[in-house]
């Protein structure tokens, strides 16, 4: 939780999701930072967490260059708590202010305005941080040190829809996908998929696929 400051900028090319969760645990450092991205990955992710940043006393100043992005953060230490209401149901927007959250003198809280994605919440408390959920809302207290634990990180079943459907609409199939997160927000699909009259079966991390009738 104390990192060192970077040597110089941090390339981070098109990956919003390590762009977002990076600029708010560096934005609870004592030093400045500057990430370099592709602008149409920064753009956004800065349009998102640069007003609750500020409000925790963080400086963010980019710089758009044609099609590249230079974000520099000035962080402190320790941040404001903030209590923050996302506009969308963003959950990596939720997720980067949670991380900032641990570095913040209180309790941190993010309100989300609709159910989305509770990865961040499971891995908090996989690694022994506390959090709490409060309707639609997650609280999280700064200066809780999370645990060294050992994580296995399962495939994304979104990657696996569209072979999914497309076993299902053969008239002789059976696909058997292994290997992939059962989390009940991202498997809606599946439900829609048994409404529509196709036959599904989950156990573990193993779904299998028999085609249902036409």
């Amino acid at each position: 939780m104390k990192p060192q400051a970077p040597g110089g900028p941090i390339q981070l090319g098109a990956s919003n999701t390590t762009f977002a969760l990076l600029a708010c645990i560096l934005a609870g450092q004592p030093f400045a930072s500057q990430l370099l991205a592709d602008e149409t990955t920064a753009r956004p992710v800065v349009e998102r967490i640069a007003g609750p940043l500020e409000a925790m006393g963080v400086e963010i100043s980019p710089e758009w260059q044609w099609a590249h992005a230079a974000i520099n953060i000035t962080g402190r230490l320790p941040l404001k708590p903030l209590h923050y209401v996302l506009q969308s149901a963003h959950s990596q927007t939720a997720a980067a202010l949670l991380m900032a959250g641990l570095f913040a003198a209180g309790r941190t809280t993010v309100e989300l305005p609709a159910v989305t994605w509770d990865h961040t919440g499971r891995l908090l408390r996989h690694f022994q941080v506390k959090s709490l959920r409060r309707g639609l809302g997650v609280c999280v207290y700064g200066g809780q040190m999370p645990e060294s634990r050992d994580l296995h990180v399962p495939g994304d079943i979104s990657f696996a829809a569209n072979w999914i459907v497309a076993a299902a609409l053969q008239p002789v199939s059976e696909l058997v996908v292994c290997g992939v997160g059962l989390n009940d927000a991202r498997t809606g699909f599946l439900r829609v998929l048994v409404r529509m009259g196709g036959r599904s079966w989950s156990l573990s991390t193993t779904v299998t696929v028999n085609p249902g009738a036409p």
